[in-house]
C-alpha cells in the first residue's frame, strides 16, 4: 500500500514539473435530498399506491483536477450516503 501511493505521489509530481500541466486540488460535499417515486402495491383484493418518503442524505469528497492547455482531467474520490 505504501509503494503504490509513492508511486502516485511522484508520477503525480513529475507529470507536473516536466510539462505544461497545472494542478488544482480541493474538497467538496453537500446535502441531497430525493425520494424514489410511488410505489403501486398489488394484492388479491386489489391495488393501492403507497407513496414514498423523502429522505436526506450526505456527501463529500475530494479532486484533483490536471489543466492542460485545451482541456482538463479531474478524477474525484466521492462518498455518499442515503438511505431508501
Amino acid at each position: 500500500m505504501k509503494n503504490t501511493f509513492i508511486i502516485i505521489v511522484l508520477l503525480i509530481s513529475s507529470i507536473t514539473s516536466y510539462s505544461q500541466v497545472d494542478l488544482d486540488y480541493g474538497i467538496k460535499g453537500g446535502i441531497k435530498y430525493g425520494s424514489h417515486g410511488d410505489l403501486l402495491i398489488l394484492t388479491g383484493n386489489g391495488s393501492h399506491i403507497d407513496n414514498a418518503i423523502g429522505e436526506v442524505g450526505f456527501n463529500f469528497g475530494i479532486y484533483t483536477q490536471f489543466n492542460f492547455k485545451n482541456f482538463y482531467i479531474r478524477p474525484e474520490f466521492l462518498y455518499t450516503n442515503t438511505k431508501s
